[in-house]
């Protein structure tokens, strides 16, 4: 009977194997991770387009108060929403901007419950600033910036921290390539005053990713750790450039 029980338990075990195999070698999903985009901020442009481009443009504040409801429900649920994970180092300052947001939101209604027409205006004015601080701490500044932060992201978040050497060696040549490119950027003529500081943080990080690189020849789990942390703050210091 034990030799029975014996050869039934081997045979499970071993008809799991390919499951465990299977379940161990199925790639991570970062598609939701990697995009930086909040859908509630982009609906919440629904109203405040009509109220900054109408409304505030044409002194209409008849207007402004039929868009209250609308403002509202549209505020909520920006701060309901969940940030993905790629934003996850701008969740303080996020969370600071929202607050500033609901309480433009709620000096609007003020305003309105108050009949104070001026008052109104500067609250709408308001409003759409706070707004859009939220949209550029979501929305990349430079597109070639938004594509290496798509690859910093699974090397710093995930691989780095299994250190699995296969999937960072293959990161960090992706970085490469990346780098390549932003190393070409030009900054536009309307942020012409952060180029000499861009150009100085860019060369930083750089470097930092050309350490990185050199670094994985020695296959010393630490110290590639170290440099990749390097990378991640010079990257940091490459986002501050714009805030």
């Amino acid at each position: 009977i034990m030799k029975k029980r014996s050869s039934v338990v081997l045979v499970f075990v071993l008809g799991l194997l390919p499951v465990m195999a299977w379940a161990e070698e199925k790639p991570h999903d970062f598609a939701a991770e990697t995009k930086a985009e909040v859908p509630a901020l982009e609906q919440m442009h629904e109203v405040i387009y009509p109220l900054w481009h109408t409304a505030w443009a044409n002194q209409d504040t008849a207007m402004m108060v039929q868009l209250l409801p609308e403002i509202i429900t549209k505020a909520e649920a920006v701060t309901k929403t969940e940030l993905p994970g790629i934003l996850r180092d701008k969740k303080v300052k996020w969370s600071n901007a929202v607050e500033a947001l609901n309480a433009t939101v709620a000096e609007y209604k003020a305003t309105i419950d108050k009949k104070d027409k001026q008052a109104l205006l500067d609250a709408a004015e308001k409003l759409h600033r706070s707004y859009e601080m939220l949209v550029r701490i979501v929305s990349p500044v430079l597109t070639e910036m938004e594509s290496f932060h798509e690859a910093l992201y699974p090397l710093y978040h995930y691989y780095i921290v299994t250190y699995n050497a296969g999937k960072v060696q293959t990161a960090v040549a992706d970085l490469k390539v990346k780098m390549d490119a932003l190393n070409q950027v030009v900054l536009p003529e309307r942020m012409q005053k952060r180029n000499e500081a861009f150009v100085a943080a860019r060369n930083v990080l750089s470097a930092s990713v050309d350490e990185l690189a050199k670094t994985l020849a020695s296959k010393n789990e630490n110290r590639i750790k170290t440099a990749v942390e390097t990378m991640h703050t010079a990257y940091q210091g490459l986002e501050k450039v714009f805030d």
